[in-house]
């Protein structure tokens, strides 16, 4: 069983990332972690956890979170030991990786990768995950200010505080910065502002982002906040689409279906 969930990943692994899985040191850290978490999903722990350190030992700071959770917890086959958890934390401390602190409170707040929810540990993270990425946005960082404009917005980490985050967002999207033009868009959409949603989620789509491109599509294809069109509904759609989005995927298929292409 074990061969054969290697052979799966030895096959899976050159199309993900058009290498094989012979040689460990010929990995970037960030591929070595996509195999960790590929046996991690696959059932195998023993083996997800030796690639995790391998990862963390190259520095790379989401592993080292993960290498702090498996000794603090003993989890993946690996005895807990809070001297050798207490060092990967420090590492991911020092380093101040906002977005692995983030995703470590997803997955405790989510209940994933083996993790039980646990809303309170979640919690913790989102909050150290706040102060990071204050401390980066302070410093110009674009995207931890986007994510921080993201907590404030759902009281994730920190006070609920909706104009607190929009006001981050627009300081990020008027410095150019896709995902905040991206977000701010969309928290004028649900609100029904479709006039000042129109020009952010232009703006973000032109960039490039597939998530504004086909939200843009939408908004051509019923006329929120600019006549309807179905010729740059198509358009907006198709170049999602082919940046492999899932939802103008699934949009684009439905309408060949029907023949409405």
């Amino acid at each position: 069983m074990y061969q054969h969930a290697l052979f799966m990943l030895c096959m899976l692994l050159p199309a993900l990332m058009g290498t094989g899985c012979t040689d460990r040191d010929v990995l970037s850290p960030a591929e070595i972690y996509v195999q960790a978490t590929i046996f991690d999903a696959m059932g195998y722990p023993k083996e997800a956890g030796h690639w995790y350190i391998k990862a963390a030992n190259k520095g790379y700071a989401r592993a080292q979170l993960e290498a702090g959770f498996m000794y603090k917890y003993g989890r993946t086959g690996f005895l807990s030991d809070p001297y050798e958890a207490e060092r990967w934390y420090g590492n991911v401390s020092r380093q101040q990786p906002h977005t692995a602190l983030a995703d470590f409170g997803f997955v405790y707040e989510y209940g994933k990768s083996g993790v039980l929810r646990n809303e309170q540990q979640a919690e913790r993270w989102f909050q150290q995950a706040a102060v990071s990425f204050r401390k980066a946005a302070d410093a110009g960082d674009l995207e931890a200010q986007t994510l921080l404009g993201g907590l404030y917005g759902s009281g994730t980490g920190v006070e609920k505080d909706p104009a607190k985050a929009l006001r981050l967002w627009q300081d990020a999207a008027e410095r150019g910065y896709a995902p905040a033009q991206y977000r701010l868009a969309r928290a004028y959409w649900h609100r029904a502002i479709y006039d000042r949603a129109l020009p952010w989620m232009r703006a973000a789509a032109n960039a490039g982002l597939p998530e504004a491109e086909y939200h843009l599509a939408v908004m051509y294809q019923f006329g929120y906040g600019v006549p309807s069109s179905r010729d740059e509904a198509l358009r907006w759609l198709r170049s999602s689409a082919n940046q492999g989005y899932l939802f103008a995927e699934r949009e684009m298929k439905r309408m060949a279906d029907q023949g409405l292409l």
